[in-house]
This record gives C-alpha cells, sequence and structure tokens, in this order.
C-alpha cells in the first residue's frame, strides 16, 4: 500500500507542475461548466453496469436547459489532470464550475489528489457517485489489487464535497464505513444522501402466465456478471438437483466472465444440463436479444451475496416477472415485498426454495413484483438537486 502510494506521487512530482499550476483560470470566457467524470467508460466502454448508468445520465444532462455547460471528462495519471473527452485537452476550471465524478476511476484519482485538494480549496464543489462498497464488503470475492485500490479511493473522496449514494443500502455501508474509521481524515461535514438509478423500460409490464394458462416448463434467467459473490455455483446446483427429480425447467444465465472465476466457470461448463436445460451467454447480447430474454422467461433468479443496486430487478420488474432473489437489504429495498425471498447458500437449501416457489407459480399465488420505477430523467434530477442546480 504505501509502496503505491510513494509510486504515484512520484508521478505527481515529475508531470505534476504543468497542469497543476494551469488549472484555474478566472479568466475564461464560456459559461460556468458541470464537468462530468466518465473515465471508466472513456477507456473502455462495457456497455453493462457502470457504463450504462453513466451514458444514461450524460443522455439526460444534455436534454436539459441548464445555466452549465455540461463537459464530459476522464482522469489522467501520466501527465496528471482532468481532459476534455472531445478534444482531449486539458480542462480549465473557474469559480462556479461543479465536478461530478460518475465513475470510481480508482488509481486515476489517487494519482490526482494534489489537483483535487487544490480545486477543493479554491471553493470548487466535487461530488463523488457511489455504486457500491462490494470490495471492502467482500474483499474474499476480488483481486487484492482491486481491494487495495478500492480501500485508498475511498481514503480520497470523503474530504470533499459529497457523496451520492445509487441506493439507500450503499449508503448505510458509507456511513458505517466513515464510523468504523474514525481515525481516517475526512470532510466533518461532507454530504452523503443516495439517489435510486433510472431505468428506460415501460412502467406498463406484460401479463404473466397463470396456472390457466396452462403452465408446463419453467424458464429462469439469471442476468449478472458471472464471479463467485453472484453465487452461480448454488444456482446451477440447485438446478441440477431439481432436474434429477424430474422437474420440467431451464436456467439461462447472460453474463460475461468477471474475475476470480475459474472455478464458477468449470461449474458452469462442466454441468452435464449445459446446451440442454442450462445455457449461457457469456459475450456481447444485444438490447433486443435481453429483452427477449426477459419477455419469455418465468421469473429472474438473483442470488447474489451484494450488489450496489442490481438493475437486473429492475428490467425484470418492467415485464411483470416474478423475481427469486436472496434476502440481502438491497433487494428488499428495490423491490420491497414484491419477491420471493430465499436464505442459505447450499444448493439444496436453494433447491427446497425453488420447489416451494415453483408450486406457488404453478398455483399462480407466486408474488408479482410491484417495484416503482425511476426514470433517468428522474435520477438526473434528483442529482442535479443534490448539486444545487436548478
Amino acid at each position: 500500500m504505501q509502496i503505491q502510494y510513494i509510486f504515484f506521487a512520484l508521478k505527481n512530482i515529475f508531470y505534476f507542475p504543468w497542469n497543476y499550476t494551469h488549472i484555474i483560470d478566472e479568466q475564461r470566457e464560456d459559461s460556468r461548466c458541470l464537468f462530468v467524470d466518465i473515465s471508466d467508460t472513456f477507456r473502455n466502454d462495457t456497455g453493462t453496469g457502470i457504463p450504462r448508468v453513466s451514458k444514461n445520465v450524460i443522455a439526460s444532462l444534455h436534454e436539459k436547459n441548464l445555466a452549465y455547460t455540461i463537459v464530459e471528462i476522464y482522469t489522467r495519471v501520466a501527465p496528471v489532470g482532468f481532459y476534455n473527452c472531445k478534444t482531449k485537452k486539458p480542462i480549465r476550471v473557474k469559480k462556479g464550475d461543479i465536478f461530478l465524478f460518475l465513475e470510481p476511476a480508482r488509481y486515476a484519482i489517487a494519482g490526482n489528489k494534489l489537483l483535487l485538494d487544490k480545486l477543493y480549496r479554491y471553493g470548487i464543489p466535487l461530488y463523488f457517485f457511489v455504486h457500491d462498497l462490494l470490495p471492502l464488503c467482500y474483499p474474499q470475492y476480488f483481486p487484492k489489487r482491486s481491494v487495495i485500490g478500492f480501500r485508498w479511493w475511498m481514503k480520497i473522496i470523503i474530504n470533499y464535497t459529497g457523496l451520492i449514494a445509487n441506493s439507500k443500502s450503499t449508503l448505510d455501508e458509507i456511513k458505517q464505513y466513515i464510523e468504523e474509521h474514525p481515525s481516517l481524515p475526512k470532510n466533518k461535514n461532507i454530504q452523503t444522501t443516495y439517489v435510486h438509478l433510472g431505468s428506460v423500460f415501460s412502467q406498463k409490464p406484460l401479463p404473466v402466465p397463470s396456472a390457466a394458462d396452462g403452465i408446463e416448463k419453467i424458464a429462469l434467467l439469471a442476468v449478472s456478471t458471472v464471479e463467485p459473490r453472484k453465487r452461480y455455483d448454488q444456482i446451477v446446483g440447485a438446478c441440477e438437483l431439481l432436474w434429477e427429480k424430474g422437474i420440467d425447467m431451464q436456467l439461462t444465465i447472460v453474463g460475461k466472465p468477471g474475475w476470480k472465476n475459474k472455478t464458477t466457470i468449470a461449474r458452469i461448463r462442466s454441468s452435464p444440463y449445459l446446451n440442454h436445460k442450462l445455457f449461457w451467454y457469456d459475450s456481447y447480447i444485444s438490447d433486443a436479444e435481453l429483452n427477449a430474454l426477459y419477455e419469455n422467461c418465468s421469473a429472474l433468479i438473483f442470488a447474489s451475496e451484494g450488489e450496489g443496486f442490481g438493475l437486473a430487478i429492475m428490467e425484470a420488474a418492467a415485464y411483470n416477472k416474478p423475481l427469486i432473489l436472496r434476502d440481502i437489504p438491497i433487494f428488499r429495498e428495490v423491490s420491497g415485498d414484491g419477491a420471493f425471498f430465499f436464505n442459505g447458500f447450499t444448493c439444496a437449501e436453494l433447491a427446497d426454495a425453488l420447489e416451494t416457489w415453483i408450486t406457488s407459480y404453478k398455483d399462480g399465488v407466486a408474488p408479482l413484483p410491484h417495484v416503482r420505477f425511476t426514470t433517468w430523467k428522474e435520477c438526473t434530477d434528483n442529482i442535479l438537486q443534490i448539486l444545487g442546480i436548478e
């Protein structure tokens, strides 16, 4: 950890002086700017997760008639500074500007700490959007480098204007982290709040089949990155137990391989039911294909041990599809009591829960979602209100 601090400090010393002294420019003639950092998407737009959030928020910002110019930026370590995504040139800042860091860009932020300090002392508000604290809450499921980088990032961002979480559950974890680390330097007056993420889906969902429709086959859908925290091993194992009992059902997984996933991937690919009752979309899938899977599935199953939000819940709920969810705070927050919740981490426990749900589904009494959908416009409006922008 200390070696990495020294490494970035040396980079700052070597590359820092010009951008450090020239970033503030009160002679800049254009209007006030809202600088929105989308470093991760700028470097590698995966089309999932955080990039989807950033692109929808950016699009909503550009649709508004604000007294601010919206400028997408990315953060660099060598040479240090903040750069305009369109021109690739360093930005210039004056009083009245605001920074919103929509994406972590953890090591880049760490490498620019001196510059952030300068801006904050000058009176420039710096807000950071926090999508989750998963590497801190579940370090066993993340590469060591990611855990160290995340811990470092958190130590830095609690020193500035505000933190915006994507859920109350994430906000509670932020507050708990701050309370559990009283010795950390921080802004005692830091603003901490949350907004729910938006959705592009309709609030008029499709009807769900009932017992009168003669339900025969159950089609479960799981949508999320394939890595240990998501507990795909448990889902696949539970379904195999049910298949061995002769229950007619199928499981479709939509998720790219994540990290620390050799065991999980081996578990999926070694299943005797792969490409027969078990299907895995492990690479790019279009929105149209994903929407078709949602429309034709019987239910969404989400067994993750921890999430920042869980967009798949909103997506499935838009199609009025039943939700089979692990009983964790964020899933309760997003879905209320409009879901079938399960506990336990063994395949047998989940198989028993699924059998109970299947019976209720075929009897037409399985709970249906009643999620309150937030549009991206509403999400963006809430963010702007926090930033003090009308």
